[in-house]
């Protein structure tokens, strides 16, 4: 059995095993977890046992781990607290919900924010070389930031890119390629979205996975399919977001071998299908929401 390659900058669970030909990789987004909704937390647990009877090699999350952590670090120690002791090794991304966004008036991209996921999930990038594949973890909300952070990981990115020739997989908070409407804050600023795929362009880019919009989607562009992996937090109900993909609450898995890939959603037992409007207790914006959705 070959050395595990996450050791060293993953939360590697005590009994992992990990084998270089091939790998199933767990997929989850925007769990949104709060110490304040108990409902939440019930999601993940159902997500947390559908985890435990696949076995995954690996877990990644996809962002948005917490509610409210951009505003609130305790939010993110307690959305760890929540994901203690998984079955698998498990990678983590961040979302605009957890560390802020770049260019966001009302969530901005905060450095001490950025410090305090760091501190509960570890690294905000990565690169893993697995199974004959390279997949790279990148902070989409860091897209458009003219910050020190931003320049480090265009930085390590152009190297990340040049250090592999294998077939690659990008995961990513946000889509990088639109689809329909674009709505603000839903995909990466335009110019450092252009910038990241002239760079892709060079590589033999195979799959972008992406979160953040609540829906559930795949497509193909320029040779690479884009998905979409649903929430296991909440939908969005139509009268404020265009359904593009489906609305529905859910995970994904990834099984990679040498040069194949192959992406399947999953339904875990016990997942129940919130809407935002029932959040207004975690998210009270959501109420001049449903008015101006109501208005005639």
């Amino acid at each position: 059995m070959a050395r595990n390659p996450l050791a060293g900058f993953a939360i590697v669970a005590p009994a992992a095993r990990f084998d270089p030909r091939h790998m199933r990789i767990a997929l989850v987004s925007d769990t949104h977890l709060s110490p304040n909704d108990a409902l939440l937390e019930q999601n993940w647990r159902a997500v947390a046992a559908w985890i435990e009877a696949l076995r995954p090699d690996l877990l990644v999350h996809l962002g948005d781990i917490s509610a409210n952590g951009a505003h609130d670090p305790a939010e993110l120690a307690h959305a760890r607290a929540v994901i203690a002791a998984p079955a698998c090794d498990v990678l983590f991304l961040p979302g605009n919900h957890d560390i802020g966004d770049a260019g966001a008036p009302d969530e901005p991209l905060e450095s001490r924010s950025l410090a305090a996921y760091r501190r509960a999930f570890g690294p905000d990038r990565w690169s893993l070389q697995t199974a004959g594949w390279q997949l790279l973890g990148l902070n989409a909300q860091l897209l458009g930031d003219p910050g020190e952070e931003a320049q480090a990981q265009w930085a390590w990115l152009a190297e990340s890119l040049a250090g592999s020739e294998a077939p690659l997989g990008v995961m990513s908070h946000k889509p990088l390629r639109p689809y329909g409407p674009e709505p603000p804050g839903r995909y990466p600023d335009p110019a450092a979205r252009q910038r990241l795929l002239d760079m892709l362009r060079a590589r033999d880019l195979r799959f972008v996975v992406s979160g953040h919009t609540h829906q559930s989607l795949g497509f193909r562009a320029a040779g690479a399919r884009h998905v979409w992996a649903p929430s296991v937090a909440f939908v969005i109900p139509d009268a404020i977001q265009a359904p593009v993909g489906a609305k529905r609450v859910g995970a994904m898995l990834l099984e990679l071998s040498p040069a194949r890939f192959t992406l399947r959603s999953a339904a875990p037992a016990g997942l129940a299908r919130r809407d935002l409007f029932e959040l207004e207790h975690i998210y009270p914006q959501v109420r001049d929401m449903r008015r101006g959705a109501e208005a005639p």
